[in-house]
């Protein structure tokens, strides 16, 4: 588990180049970090602009998937994993994730 003063460090890392770039493919640490944090709802808002910027990132699509299935929105969480899947290809990590959220449908 990462600790929270990691983590507070990598958000305010990933928020810095976010402001020198608004388009960076940062959004997507960002995310994550939040969600690890404990922060969805940030998360979530994060990485949904980041998606909207980047709609071909299949990174920010599996972040995106891990949030939903965190907040419970486990038909959303599967959509978001098929369009990283669709990007990136499948993967060891897909494969599990999907195991998950399947389980907790």
């Amino acid at each position: 588990m990462i600790e929270t003063a990691s983590l507070t460090e990598r958000i305010e890392q990933c928020e810095r180049i976010l402001k020198e770039n608004s388009r960076s493919q940062v959004f997507a640490a960002l995310a994550d970090a939040h969600r690890l944090n404990g922060d969805l709802d940030q998360a979530f808002r994060v990485c949904r602009q980041g998606i909207r910027t980047h709609p071909d990132y299949g990174a920010g699509h599996l972040v995106m998937a891990k949030i939903s299935l965190g907040r419970k929105m486990y038909d959303w969480a599967e959509q978001e994993l098929n369009k990283a899947v669709e990007f990136d290809g499948e993967t060891r990590l897909t494969e599990q994730l999907r195991v998950e959220i399947l389980l907790a449908k």
